[in-house]
């Protein structure tokens, strides 16, 4: 059974999917695999192998023969910025939220003798206008926010090419060349579909949970406030969550029309909307960290907009959702070893055990957008927090390194008007993990964090438009 048009998965997805006997077996066998690869040769890998070498590792592997070919016989892609002049293709540019300049502040430590980690950041930086940009004759390739239009891949304005590392690299889907600002593309995309008018949602990362509430989510909600048009598809990802299905349909609303784009599939499109980001953390770091390095920024209008309208469209809940929560999380890395521990500690308080992966988005939200004090390990859950209320006391447990990204989680916070404390603890596993190690904190520390007074919020606003100076 075969022919161009018959795809194996599309057949077991529209005829076999609906019997047990079939499915059951697929499901068990899927589980095994991935508990295998998550919880038996990841934490090994990383207990031996640097963290640095096992990800030259899977680049190396995510190549193709095919691959190693177009190294040499193609002639690299042109980038240009979304705010290049007079790019051909391009069909105009309106904004949708205004720049702003978001003060940086360092967020509280303990235990104190820690705090020379987390080192100050810049004082202050300033997120660009979320524009809606336009595009004819455009090609919208699956798991990247790169779109190639004219013979140039186009990106957005806060890649910093030098210094971030993409998640296309790391799976041998292109080789960027930083110092030509051009890329090799190793993989050539199957084009599946082609479409008379379609935004871009598509994101390597759109995946995980943390980079889709704020590198995704806030532009199809920038999307819907422009006005979303009654003939465009929204493209996006196909495999996302059901949960990240929900917040996108809830903000675009009911007559919003998706068609997922498989990995490896490509959609052209004859005029493509594509709207800036409203948040932006890198993948990775190129090389060694350096002191200029991005910890995440945040588009302070755009993510309070989106809160505010989420709030509006899910009104304010079924009510009884606990005051003080700790977040727990089941991860095969960054686990917080002494997670049981904590929580016996924290029970007397009236702190609730919650594992957000059991919620809906709209449980996720209504939890995060009433709690008076949330603790938890750092975790992609932990993204939530812009849901939050300038009041909400926040506690995030980190292991004691370094080189962690310590400015993500503040940074997050004060775009929504929010302050995070840190609470470090030494790693438990593997220190040739980095980030991703296990490790521990004292209970006390957390204690501290969690009953010390004072604001929690900045006094002053945290931003204003850059546009008013």
């Amino acid at each position: 059974m075969s022919g161009p048009g018959f795809s194996l998965a599309e057949f077991y997805r529209r005829r076999l999917k609906r019997i047990a006997l079939v499915r059951k077996p697929k499901e068990a066998l899927w589980f095994a695999f991935w508990y295998t690869r998550w919880h038996v040769v990841r934490p090994l890998a990383r207990a031996v192998v640097p963290h640095r070498l096992l990800r030259s590792y899977h680049a190396v592997r995510g190549l193709r023969w095919r691959s190693l070919a177009r190294i040499w016989s193609d002639r690299p892609l042109p980038m240009v910025q979304y705010s290049a002049a007079a790019l051909p293709g391009q069909a105009g540019v309106r904004r949708i939220f205004p720049a702003a300049t978001v003060r940086s502040e360092r967020p509280d430590v303990h235990p104190p003798s820690l705090r020379s980690l987390v080192a100050s950041r810049p004082e202050s930086y300033t997120f660009p206008d979320v524009s809606l940009h336009r595009w004819r004759s455009a090609e919208v390739v699956a798991k990247s926010n790169m779109i190639v239009v004219g013979g140039r891949v186009v990106h957005h304005d806060l890649y910093r090419f030098t210094s971030d590392y993409t998640s296309e690299e790391l799976h041998g889907r292109m080789r960027i060349l930083p110092a030509r600002h051009a890329v090799r593309r190793l993989e050539e995309p199957n084009v599946r579909v082609h479409l008379a008018h379609a935004a871009a949602f598509t994101d390597s990362c759109s995946a995980n949970y943390a980079h889709w509430l704020t590198e995704v989510l806030p532009r199809l909600h920038a999307y819907a406030c422009a006005g979303l048009p009654e003939d465009a598809t929204i493209l996006l990802d196909a495999g996302l969550h059901a949960n990240l299905l929900a917040s996108a349909e809830l903000v675009l609303g009911k007559g919003a029309r998706f068609h997922m784009l498989e990995p490896g599939t490509a959609a052209t499109v004859d005029l493509l909307d594509v709207v800036s980001p409203g948040g932006y953390i890198p993948f990775d770091r190129r090389g060694e960290a350096q002191p200029g390095d991005s910890h995440g920024v945040f588009s302070p209008p755009t993510l309070r907009s989106m809160r505010d309208r989420l709030s509006a469209l899910l009104g304010e809940g079924p009510g009884g959702t606990p005051a003080k929560v700790l977040i727990r999380r089941k991860s095969g890395n960054r686990a917080l070893v002494n997670e049981d521990a904590l929580e016996e500690r924290l029970a007397p308080l009236g702190f609730v055990p919650v594992y957000p992966e059991r919620l809906s988005f709209a449980e996720q939200f209504h939890l995060f957008s009433n709690v008076e004090t949330v603790v938890g390990a750092t975790g992609a859950a932990m993204a939530n927090l812009i849901f939050c209320r300038p009041s909400a006391r926040i506690v995030i447990c980190l292991s004691a390194l370094p080189h962690h990204i310590y400015g993500y989680w503040q940074n997050m916070a004060q775009a929504v008007g929010c302050r995070v404390k840190y609470v470090l603890g030494p790693v438990a596993g593997a220190k040739g993990a980095g980030i991703h190690a296990d490790f521990s904190v004292d209970v006390n520390d957390v204690l501290a964090a969690v009953q010390t007074h004072g604001p929690n919020a900045s006094k002053e606003a945290p931003w204003h438009s850059a546009t008013a100076d």
